[in-house]
């Protein structure tokens, strides 16, 4: 029965501590509003995720995304590397190594955007002390749709009658 109450306490000590969490110390971020970089080094053990805000003005577009992680090993690497951009997730999954010392996480999206904020989000796992991530955005605004650029020259086109029909009144008053 000590045994028994021994285990129980030992297991609930166990659930009760708090999962390890690593820390992210984000660079500046720079989004100009067409092309953006975000970065970050990855601090300690554990999950993390880190958030970067931007703004693509008044109007809808594509955002196309890439990021690249790097660490010492493959052991050392990003796990469950995903980057979501406004609630859509995309994960992370191709790796190269490059030489005996690196091990690149690498990969890319593209996702249709409203006008105004944006939020992307880096998730992982850091399996070693030091990792890093850094994100290159680029934004593209929306072409007009064909409905829109026909009611836009109908509006020129009336524009055009009504400074017409104006210069028009004006001659007959003159030759009267």
């Amino acid at each position: 029965m000590k045994k028994l109450s021994l285990l129980v306490l030992a297991a609930a000590t166990a659930l009760a501590m708090p999962a390890q969490a690593a820390t992210v110390v984000n660079q500046a971020p720079i989004f100009n509003g067409t092309t953006g970089y975000f970065a970050g080094n990855v601090e300690g053990l554990g999950n993390f995720a880190s958030n970067f805000g931007f703004n693509v003005g008044t109007r809808p577009g594509t955002v196309g995304a890439s990021i690249t992680s790097i660490s010492v090993s493959a052991a050392k690497a990003i796990a469950d590397l995903t980057v979501s951009l406004n609630g859509t997730t995309y994960p992370i999954t191709s790796m190269a190594s490059v030489g005996n010392n690196f091990v690149y996480k690498f990969g890319g999206f593209s996702q249709t955007v409203p006008a105004g904020n944006q939020t992307l989000i880096v998730r992982g796992s850091a399996a070693a002390y030091s990792s890093s991530f850094a994100t290159t955005v680029g934004f593209t605004p929306a072409v007009p749709e064909p409905a829109s650029w026909a009611l836009m020259i109908g509006g020129f086109a009336l524009v055009g009658g009504m400074a017409r029909r104006r210069n028009m009144a004006n001659l007959v008053t003159v030759a009267a």
